[in-house]
């Protein structure tokens, strides 16, 4: 009886530490475009939780390119933007930044990551983003309604060309 009531108040020690429990979801979009690619289907699953009072999510995807689109056209300049609904009626977004894989591959291993209070929900996918502060974030992430909608943002990698007339040699420059 008494490994009974030991290993429950191990748990109830647990709970309280890590917060609330675990929230898991998956969602899938169809027929979209993201930056120059093409992509018939894209499939992301997450969790949400929290450990010590931060949050803790965790996110990984898979997706099948569209026509005139190359297996890897998706980079690791590429982000998921979960789409909720704030309790104002506005529109926020959680960013997620999952293992990028090549179409057809299965789910790629869970990449977790903890943002701060203050990054977590923004009011759009763009790197100037007004986001939530700590306080009005930590009751929204609480109790997040459920996500049916969701962005994807691949930011382009532009590769230059230059032609050096000494040597004809070509130098390829990456730029962000």
């Amino acid at each position: 009886m008494k490994i009974t009531r030991s290993a429950i108040l191990i748990v109830a020690l647990s709970i309280h530490l890590i917060g609330q429990a675990a929230t898991s979801s998956q969602i899938t979009r169809q027929g979209f475009r993201a930056s120059v690619c093409n992509i018939t289907e894209l499939t992301v699953s997450y969790t949400f939780d929290e450990a010590y009072s931060e949050p803790l999510i965790s996110s990984k995807m898979k997706w099948l390119a569209g026509p005139n689109t190359s297996p890897d056209c998706l980079t690791k300049l590429t982000f998921i933007y979960l789409k909720i609904a704030r309790p104002d009626g506005s529109i926020g977004y959680i960013k997620l930044s999952p293992e990028i894989v090549s179409s057809g591959q299965p789910f790629g291993p869970a990449a977790t990551e903890s943002p701060v209070w203050k990054n977590l929900i923004c009011d759009s996918t763009a790197k100037s983003a007004r986001c939530l502060t700590e306080n009005k974030a930590k009751p929204i992430y609480a109790q997040l309604p459920r996500i049916n909608s969701f962005e994807v943002v691949a930011e382009a990698s532009i590769v230059q060309q230059t032609t050096m007339a000494a040597g004809g040699r070509s130098k390829r420059t990456k730029s962000r």
